[in-house]
């Protein structure tokens, strides 16, 4: 073997050596990424969060819940900037999700996907303005908005201090 011969295998030997450990790196990036969630407003380690629709078994006496975390499928989202969105209470009941201090959105186009949320679950009184409003920002036209909320809802409420949503 001369030692051009061998000074390209040794060449051939170290780019395969090269591409290998980039495509190990490549493969634990993507692994890390895969595991990493994306946080809307504040992070939170999840812990054991209360489905959406045991939640209201929770709200004992009509007492808030502080701190709490809650795991469920969004519903829907406001379709003009992700300033709120809803699930499932259970019993087709659905509970408005606000984001505390409007510091934070979520996309517009996150419906049917699974998010945890933290902060705050009450009870709250929405006016029928509210309501009208949230249902053309969702993509109903102000008259079936007129037409289908006419008195103001007593409803659970939740307000989010951090979401973090899956697919």
């Amino acid at each position: 073997m001369n030692i051009r011969t061998l000074l390209i295998a040794l060449l051939m030997t170290g780019f395969l050596a090269a591409c290998q450990e980039a495509s190990n790196d490549t493969a634990s990036t993507e692994e890390t990424a895969a595991v990493e969630a994306i946080f809307y407003g504040d992070k939170f380690d999840v812990a054991t969060p209360v489905a959406s629709t045991d939640l209201t078994s929770q709200m004992i006496d009509g007492q808030a819940l502080e701190g709490i975390q809650v795991s469920g499928e969004v519903l829907a989202a406001c379709k003009m900037k992700g300033c709120w969105m809803t699930m499932p209470l259970g019993e087709d009941q659905e509970m408005r999700v606000t984001f505390k201090d409007y510091g934070f959105f979520v996309p517009t186009d996150c419906a049917g996907q699974t998010a945890t949320i933290e902060g705050r679950a009450y009870y709250d009184t929405t006016s029928v303005e509210d309501l009208r409003h949230y249902a053309v920002d969702g993509g109903m036209t102000e008259d079936e908005a007129a037409e289908k909320y006419t008195e103001p809802e007593i409803a659970i409420s939740f307000e989010a201090t951090g979401v973090t949503l899956a697919e």
